[in-house]
């Protein structure tokens, strides 16, 4: 007898997607669906002549780029057009979309259990099949060659665990340092081997930071370089060259001193603290006020005065960036993020939200979500594409909105989200794909839970309950990984692990 739980090709259904955070569509029980390959990339290795030997020898291996993946639709013909005839005749790139499920109507896209991900996908050939046969009973297949833009991207059911440790801090933030493979700049390190999170002060103490150097199994929380009664709200691990990497922290408010940072340049045993602007009292908010813009170390900090500040120098040095308080209008800033180095928004109380097109150099204000709440989180896909948290403390007001024509307009995104009159969102956050996603949704009380999207937010799924009192971060690994982190729970450290 065959295992219950293995997947049957009539388990499968095929979605297709005309834009990232869009409507997704079932392609219809007929259509099937072939291979899905994710083609690598192949080491070619590299010779030269031995000026001894006058023999070849190998002196490096340099990878070829993966080819682009190709597949096949296969639909019965009929006098009508098909959806994959409209498609074609259409001829703009979609996201294809294949699911695998045991339970419920598997034309339902929120009923998967595994699904696979094609990103920019198009239809390069098709091919009507036999239409004139001997055999009469013989239906009539129309196939369809697909290639897709990037490699497949596979998601699999995951399971929340809570991580067990002896700390009593709530922690606001956490993050991770970049992997890489053995070489001239270390050892190997594994996505989300290293980790550090940002944690409060207890009882008025000298607040510390977290470290993990085991994928969060085992944790060390050496103290921080901020004064006592402060806490660590965001931070990050800078590749500063090939032989720095910098641990850089962000704290909240603390009377007759402007704004700090610090970072420490020797894995946390020494700490350098740096002014940020000149406002006494001025404070980071959330774990989304301190951004560093992916590959480089340009960086930004939002502030609860509506001031944004940049560093180019990996937080050495910040300067203000004038524009943005008067975009702002002096309301509290909540949370900044970029898409690349120069397209950034940044959101905050009674709904303001502020963009940048040149790096900074200019803020301008944006048209709010109409919510009239606060904005807790952000992220940016693009210059047009962006999806902000809300408090959820307006009457009528629901916990998410994204815009896909640079603020214009806003859609409230609801599928999925229960609680919509009540729950706060205080984190939303993606991978590059633009489609994988994860957010935080707190009840009033508070309790979290954790939410993933696979469709760039059109649809958000709950994930596996875990005892808690509040989350308040979550940090994306890969598609089938994160790190969640909270207010104190049962008197210890709040911090779970997403798998899958």
């Amino acid at each position: 007898m065959s295992d219950p739980t293995l997947y049957k090709g009539t388990d499968g259904a095929a979605f297709v997607q005309f834009f990232d955070g869009g409507a997704v569509y079932p392609l219809g029980e007929c259509v099937m669906v072939d291979n899905l390959p994710n083609p690598k990339s192949t080491p070619t290795p590299r010779f030269c002549t031995d000026s001894e030997t006058r023999q070849f020898k190998q002196v490096a291996v340099e990878q070829s780029p993966a080819a682009l993946p190709a597949l096949t639709l296969t639909a019965h013909e009929g006098p009508a057009a098909s959806y994959l005839e409209r498609i074609a005749e259409d001829g703009c790139p979609f996201n294809l979309y294949v699911t695998l499920s045991k339970c419920g109507d598997k034309d339902v896209f929120g009923n998967r259990q595994r699904a696979y991900v094609y990103r920019n996908a198009q239809l390069t050939d098709d091919t009507v099949v036999s239409p004139v046969q001997r055999d009469t009973g013989t239906l009539i297949d129309h196939t369809w060659a697909v290639t897709g833009w990037t490699g497949r991207i596979d998601h699999r059911p995951l399971t929340v665990a809570r991580i067990s440790t002896v700390e009593t801090a709530s922690l606001y933030h956490i993050t991770s340092a970049d992997a890489r493979c053995a070489g001239a700049c270390g050892e190997r390190r594994g996505i989300c081997e290293v980790l550090t999170a940002s944690a409060e002060t207890v009882a008025g103490a000298v607040p510390d930071v977290f470290l993990s150097a085991d994928t969060g199994a085992t944790w060390t929380s050496p103290a921080s370089g901020f004064a006592a009664t402060t806490s660590v709200i965001s931070g990050k691990i800078l590749a500063i060259d090939t032989s720095t990497e910098r641990y850089i922290y962000v704290r909240d408010t603390l009377a007759a001193t402007p704004l700090q940072v610090e970072y420490s340049d020797d894995a946390t045993a020494t700490w350098t603290q740096v002014n940020v602007g000149a406002t006494n009292a001025e404070a980071a908010v959330s774990g989304g006020s301190m951004y560093f813009v992916p590959g480089t170390i340009i960086g930004y900090i939002c502030t609860d005065g509506g001031r944004v500040y940049q560093t180019l120098d990996g937080g050495a040095s910040w300067t203000e960036q004038t524009t943005a308080l008067a975009a702002s209008g002096a309301a509290s800033l909540s949370a900044i993020h970029f898409a690349d180095k120069n397209v950034g928004y940044a959101v905050g109380a009674g709904d303001v939200i502020i963009g940048t097109v040149d790096g900074g150099v200019n803020w301008t204000t944006q048209t709010a979500t109409g919510s009239g709440d606060l904005l807790m989180s952000v992220h940016v896909f693009s210059e047009n594409r962006l999806i902000v948290g809300t408090a959820n403390n307006v009457a009528a007001a629901v916990p998410l909105y994204m815009s896909f024509d640079a603020t214009a307009t806003w859609t409230a995104m609801r599928n999925g989200l229960s609680a919509l009159a009540t729950d706060a969102i205080p984190c939303v956050t993606f991978l590059d794909d633009g489609l994988t996603g994860y957010l935080i949704k707190n009840t009033a009380a508070p309790v979290g839970r954790i939410y993933k999207s696979i469709d760039g937010g059109w649809s958000w799924y709950p994930e596996t309950v875990v005892s808690n009192d509040g989350m308040i971060w979550v940090h994306i690994c890969k598609e089938n990984q994160a790190f969640v982190v909270g207010l104190v729970s049962a008197a210890t450290s709040f911090i779970a692990s997403v798998n899958g």
